[in-house]
């Protein structure tokens, strides 16, 4: 029998996250956080997560899914990894902790670089001889690596701007009725998570 991995993280940190994540890698004519979510609330529909989980749960019984917290990862990401291997029936190999942070804060240095690159990408893969052209990048690795290193000129790794107070309230109000749900789901206060700090912004990675 299939058996279903779900990692979840509070889907505000998780939203404020992805918008920086994209537009470091995608023009943007909006890059205020803030106008983005009033631009496109339907983005938003992903984060609420007890939605697609009901939607699993009519084809897969509750043993079969094994859902796990961003917060219980950095709690005790060793407990996490024992568990999961029983879940799937393999046995835990002793691991080494975890220290270093993957897929970090991006911000970007120049919009008409990002501009730039992504124009490009989109002309590659416009004609068949210049998708030739495009295929030939892609296979030939000192090209690509070259490629890659060029794109990451562009970008530094460093915290998020603070998330707007309004902002923050508006996420937090538009996830509570679907964290609700999913904390009754999963049998777990998730309040923390619908809490808004004074005068705190979201440090997301």
């Amino acid at each position: 029998d299939a058996k279903l991995l779900i990692n979840l993280r509070n889907p505000v940190e998780a939203a404020y996250s992805f918008y920086y994540h994209y537009i470091a890698f995608h023009p943007s004519e909006v890059d205020n956080f803030g106008d983005a979510i009033k631009i496109v609330p339907e983005a938003l529909d992903y984060y609420h997560y007890i939605n697609h989980i009901e939607r699993f749960a009519k084809y897969f019984p509750r043993e079969q899914m094994n859902i796990v917290l961003m917060d219980d990862i950095k709690a005790d990401n060793q407990k996490v990894y024992r568990d999961l291997c029983e879940f799937i029936g393999v046995e835990a190999v002793p691991l080494e902790a975890v220290t270093k942070r993957a897929n970090t804060a991006k911000q970007i240095r120049s919009t008409h670089m990002r501009l730039a690159f992504y124009n490009l990408q989109l002309f590659l893969g416009k004609h068949a001889a210049t998708r030739r052209m495009r295929d030939l990048i892609a296979s030939n690795k000192a090209i690509k690596d070259m490629w890659g290193r060029i794109k990451q000129l562009n970008i530094r790794h460093e915290k998020y701007e603070e998330m707007s107070q309004e902002s923050r309230e508006q996420l937090v109000e538009l996830f509570r009725e679907p964290n609700e749900r999913l904390g009754e789901f999963l049998d777990r206060d998730l309040s923390h998570w619908m809490k808004i700090p004074e005068h705190k912004g979201v440090k997301a990675s």
